[in-house]
């Protein structure tokens, strides 16, 4: 997560696909995390 962060990557001066990769990718995280919590019944 903290690799594909946008907030971290913003520092670097990336462009703006570089930006909108790191989002989708952050978004796909997140995702992926919701549904572990679901199933495993984590807080």
């Amino acid at each position: 997560m903290n690799r594909n962060h946008p907030d971290k990557i913003a520092g670097d001066n990336p462009g703006a696909e570089a930006l909108a990769k790191a989002e989708k990718r952050t978004r796909e995280v997140r995702s992926a995390y919701e549904l572990l919590k679901t199933r495993r019944t984590i807080r």
